[in-house]
Parts: structure tokens; C-alpha cells; sequence
């Protein structure tokens, strides 16, 4: 995972903060390959595997990104640069046995439930603590707890319908075309746009110096390109790109969650939202919270199943307007483990055409033959 920095030829400054936001997210691999077989395991795919060699292949660069992200810090401090799959590091040694320690301590105590994590005991910091904190430190946020006076999640899912202006009226759009800038949190701002398609395709499109990065959903598939190359997606990180894709997200709902738990309320930005958690067969569950005073859903936490722990991406909406008779957001800020941004819309089409091509995966992945990476 050490050419992440290759991705793109920045300055020095907007490098940094797009590399700890994008291009980790990437899951950038000099050894990773085209989309692995149906079944495939990590040790399969990719070289040099040995603790995490049966995992899933798909899992394999998410439990990566949750190590790195648990301990606060980057690919290269366990991996050379340029040969990741080479054992000259100390540290990748040491990670080994932290992995095995992990699910023996989960093995003997746990029945085997993934109760300990690297961030149980890193908390974001590449030594783990060994001394208390003293009084008035931030407390690690209180688990949610149930309300008996609550309402039920399919009255608090059609008060959103209702808030973003009724069903009658989200149907009339069947496309959107986004313009805007992407502000890091530093304030670099690069242009971005997003082209969205009912039922289910989505394509983000951010526009560097030297080149166009896209995160696409063309309604079965996901990809992410860059100059560079395109590396399809799977696994937990498809689920993420379908739930983005699902144009009528708000009116499926109860299709997308057939399982639901009503919480109490939580502060979101400093405003109380009440939460509902949305539960599908196999997958993590997802927390929606949705804004008490306006109805609108503020924000969404998403989580990518790894076998080291869960990748949570957090998604906050805001600055709703109207737009065909339906309200829509005009900003959202992503955050990561690693890092976070804001997309700010300057201008939004309704029912805009949009070329079919934004949504095809390159059949030669663009910048083959360039030098690595060739595959993200």
C-alpha cells in the first residue's frame, strides 16, 4: 500500500491532505491486482500473505486501511515503498504478531467474537496508552440507548418523505447533474461533480491539476479511476457506493432495511436527532440519524466489515433546497478515520441528460504501460 502518494503528481500541501482523504480510501496497492475470482483469498491474490492469507480477497485492503486508521498513521510504516510485499520493516513483523495476539485474545476469551480490535487498545496512536487519562479528556461517546417512547422507524422514515417535499414530488426528478467544489479541511478546494441517474447509477467526478479522479456506480458495478488506472470495487466498499447509487433512497427505505431499532435522541452538530439503525442480513448495520426539529436525514455512519474490525464512514448532510418541488442536500462532508472533507454544490439540474459513457468502466484501464501503479 505504499504508492498511495504516486496517485497523483501535487504540490507538496494539497498531496498530503488528498492522499489521507482519497487516495487511502482508494485502497492503492502496487501488488493489487484486477478484481480477484469469486471466493478467492487474500493469500491467492496477493503476495507474500500469512496471518490474513484466508481472509477474503475483497477484505484484504480494507483491514489494511482499519490498521493504519486504528493506529494513526500510513501504509509505509509497515511497508516498503514501491514492494510491499517485502519483510525489511520491523514494524510489518511486529503487526503479524499483533494480528495473531488479536484472535487469540478474541479465541480464548470471546468465543471467537471480534470484541478486540486494534483501536481497543491504539486508540489512534501507533504506541498504545498504558496510563489513564486525567479528568476533563474527551470521553469516548456513550452507546446509544433505547427509547420505549420512541416512534416507530416507519413514522419517522415517511416524516422525512414528507420533509423533503412527499413521494409525488421526489419522483419528478429521474437525474441530477452536480456542480460544486470539494473543500479539504485545510480549505484546498478542487472543483468536483456528480452525475446521478435513477434508478441507481452515480459517478463523482474531481477535477485536479493534472487529471480527473471518479468514484462511479453504473447501477451493478463500482470502479474508481484515476489517470493512473481504475481499480474495480468489492465487497463492503460496494455496498457503500450502492447506498449513494439508490437514487429513491428515501423512499426505499424499509426495502433497504427490513430490520430496524428506534433509539433515543443524539446530537448531531449540535442539534438532537433521533437515531434509527437500519439492519440487513450479512452486512453492518447502518446508523441514520434524522434531524428532531425538520424531519430531514442529517446524517448517515456506514461501516465496511474487514476481519481486523469496521471501516466507519460517517456522512453528514446539510444546507437542504429545494429543488423540482423536493428538497436536496447542497452539501455533505465525509469523514474517515483518516481524514474528512466537505463538496459544496454552487449548481444543481433536475431531469439533465447525462452521457451514458460517465458510467462505463474503461475497457483499458487508462495510464496502462505509464509505470506504476497500474491497478488501484
Amino acid at each position: 500500500m505504499s504508492c498511495c502518494h504516486r496517485l497523483l503528481n501535487l504540490p507538496a500541501s494539497i498531496l498530503v491532505t488528498v492522499m489521507a482523504v482519497l487516495v487511502f480510501s482508494f485502497g492503492v496497492a502496487a501488488q493489487a491486482p484486477p478484481p480477484p475470482p469469486a471466493g478467492a483469498t487474500a493469500g491467492q491474490v496477493f503476495k507474500n500473505v500469512m496471518v490474513l492469507k484466508d481472509t477474503p480477497a475483497d477484505q484484504f485492503i480494507p483491514a489494511m486501511q482499519f490498521m493504519a486508521s486504528s493506529l494513526g498513521t500510513t501504509c509505509d510504516t509497515c511497508h516498503m515503498q514501491g514492494a510491499p510485499e517485502k519483510d525489511d520493516k520491523d514494524e510489518k513483523k511486529a503487526a503479524r504478531k499483533m494480528m495473531e495476539m488479536m484472535f487469540a485474545i478474541n479465541k480464548m476469551n470471546f468465543e471467537g467474537e471480534r470484541n478486540v480490535t486494534c483501536y481497543t487498545c491504539h486508540v489512534g496512536s501507533l504506541r498504545p496508552g498504558v496510563t489513564p487519562p486525567v479528568a476533563g479528556d474527551d470521553a469516548a461517546a456513550a452507546h446509544p440507548e433505547r427509547d420505549k417512547n420512541a416512534p416507530a422507524a416507519d413514522a419517522v422514515f415517511a416524516r422525512y418523505i414528507q420533509a423533503l417535499g412527499g413521494e409525488a414530488a421526489i419522483r419528478k426528478t429521474n437525474s441530477r447533474v452536480m456542480h460544486g467544489q470539494m473543500e479539504m479541511a485545510n480549505g484546498i478546494k478542487t472543483a468536483m461533480d456528480v452525475y446521478a441517474v435513477a434508478p441507481n447509477k452515480r459517478a463523482a467526478v474531481v477535477k485536479f491539476p493534472d487529471g480527473e479522479s471518479a468514484t462511479v456506480f453504473d447501477g451493478e458495478r463500482g470502479f474508481l479511476t484515476s489517470r493512473h488506472g481504475v481499480r474495480p470495487v468489492t465487497g463492503g466498499e460496494l455496498e457503500a457506493q450502492q447506498l449513494d447509487g439508490d437514487f429513491y433512497f428515501s423512499l426505499r427505505l424499509k426495502d433497504i432495511f427490513p430490520k430496524t431499532r428506534v433509539f433515543g435522541l443524539e446530537k448531531v452538530n449540535g442539534q438532537p436527532a433521533r437515531l434509527v439503525v437500519g439492519v440487513r442480513e450479512g452486512k453492518p448495520p447502518v446508523r441514520l440519524y434524522f434531524a428532531e426539529d425538520s424531519g430531514l436525514l442529517v446524517r448517515m455512519v456506514r461501516y465496511v466489515e474487514t476481519p481486523l474490525g469496521r471501516n466507519a464512514t460517517q456522512v453528514d448532510y446539510a444546507d437542504f433546497r429545494e429543488l423540482n418541488g423536493a428538497k436536496v442536500p447542497f452539501q455533505w462532508t465525509i469523514a474517515r478515520p483518516n481524514g474528512a472533507f466537505t463538496v459544496k454544490l454552487d449548481k444543481v439540474e433536475a431531469n439533465a441528460a447525462v452521457d451514458e459513457k460517465r458510467f462505463v468502466m474503461p475497457a483499458t484501464p487508462p495510464g496502462m504501460g505509464d509505470g506504476p501503479p497500474k491497478h488501484y
